[in-house]
């Protein structure tokens, strides 16, 4: 059995560099990062597959820089055609959707909370669901446990959240939904909860230690609501469970 050249507390930046693609965790595990065939792989598929749709090169790299500028962060449609240097919102709504079809990429639409459903008219975010391809196209050519633990703490929450998304876009695969990689967030008033996985159920992720007080607002605004807050320690009240990425992503809680 081949011994693992990483410490344990690289294990979980091993897996946020590699999304748990086979080859690339065996690399890690084996020299400790992920080689340039791995990302050479990821990139000439993608690039083949957007080729094969008539796509171009240049605007899919500019969408993509978007996506690192913009992540965690609603945008329009129509900012994003203008930012990454597109025609119009529709050729934008193009190459997300086959970034979509491709399990990449997912939008994550506002919810309203009043209606209990989705608001598409308004700016979204746009989740990375495959971390390996998120690797492959990190400005920071991030490709060691090092690296990824020497990104800013705003990169790194990032990457945190696109964790989320990745486990919950498995989950709802598994489930058989018909469309996992929409998603929805909450925003109302000075809070915002990053996922809305059901009219009563939310997730949420931080970066390091949060605790109950930071959510006292959250029975006010949703007295039947439960919430999962994904973050460094665990905490537990009636409505409210902190927990920490290992503890989400081996099913210790379930939505």
């Amino acid at each position: 059995m081949c011994t693992p050249a990483i410490p344990e507390s690289h294990l979980l930046p091993a897996y946020l560099l590699s999304g748990g693609s086979p080859p690339a965790c065996a690399e890690i595990a084996a020299t400790g990062h992920i080689p340039d065939y791995i990302v050479e792989m990821v990139r000439d598929w993608i690039y083949g597959e957007f080729a094969a749709g008539g796509r171009s090169r240049a605007m899919l790299l500019g969408v993509l820089e978007c996506l690192y500028r913009f992540a965690g962060t609603p945008v329009g449609q129509a900012k994003l055609a203008r930012e990454a240097g597109l025609a119009n919102n529709t050729v934008a709504a193009g190459y997300i959707e086959a970034l979509a079809d491709l399990m990449c990429v997912a939008p994550s639409f506002a919810w309203d909370a009043g209606h209990r459903r989705s608001n598409r008219r308004r700016p979204c975010k746009f989740h990375m669901t495959n971390l390996l391809v998120a690797t492959a196209w990190h400005p920071c050519h991030i490709r060691t446990p090092s690296d990824w633990l020497g990104l800013s703490e705003d990169s790194q929450a990032v990457q945190l959240e696109w964790a989320v998304s990745q486990e919950c876009w498995r989950r709802a695969a598994l489930r058989g939904e018909e469309m996992p990689e929409v998603m929805n967030f909450w925003q109302g008033g000075n809070h915002e909860l990053d996922f809305v996985l059901g009219p009563d159920l939310f997730l949420e992720v931080k970066r390091g230690r949060t605790g109950p007080l930071e959510f006292a607002w959250f029975p006010k605004s949703f007295p039947h609501g439960r919430l999962a807050v994904v973050g460094s320690n665990r905490f537990e009240t009636d409505q409210v469970v902190g927990l920490t990425l290992d503890d989400f992503l081996l099913g210790g809680w379930s939505d």
